[in-house]
């Protein structure tokens, strides 16, 4: 495991929430959903590190998510159901035309991924500390 690159992505990841919120804030909506897919999919990609497991395409992501980590357990089966539901906001925002998400559904999406990227961070903790 490479724990510099798991640490990157990390804060790749807060970055990503950050901008998330900045965007928020000036209304918009579509590119928040989309800065908050991609702050969970740079702690997905950490996580995925700790095992040394690695996608060049989301859906490999996704894949290699369910498989190793919510399949065994180590990931609740509720964040799976966020991060598919996150993933589905964002292309929607992104690639179809007059998609426009509400505040509150952006604000909710929002205090759910940070509530998430932190309960992440706690499993990737654990595990690097198994691992020495």
């Amino acid at each position: 495991m490479n724990k510099d690159l798991v640490r990157h992505r990390l804060q790749r990841a807060h970055e990503a929430l950050e901008s998330a919120g900045i965007l928020f804030s000036n209304n918009q909506l579509s590119a928040s959903v989309n800065r908050l897919y991609y702050a969970l999919f740079y702690a997905v990609l950490a996580l995925l590190e700790t095992k040394e497991l690695s996608s060049s395409k989301h859906s490999g992501v996704r894949a290699l998510l369910n498989k190793h980590f919510i399949k065994a357990g180590i990931i609740p089966k509720e964040f799976g159901r966020f991060y598919e539901s996150l993933f589905r906001n964002r292309q929607e925002g992104d690639y179809v035309d007059y998609t426009v998400f509400s505040a509150q559904k952006v604000n909710e999406l929002l205090v759910q991924s940070s509530h998430h990227l932190s309960e992440i961070e706690k499993i990737i903790r654990d595990l690097m500390t198994e691992h020495g």
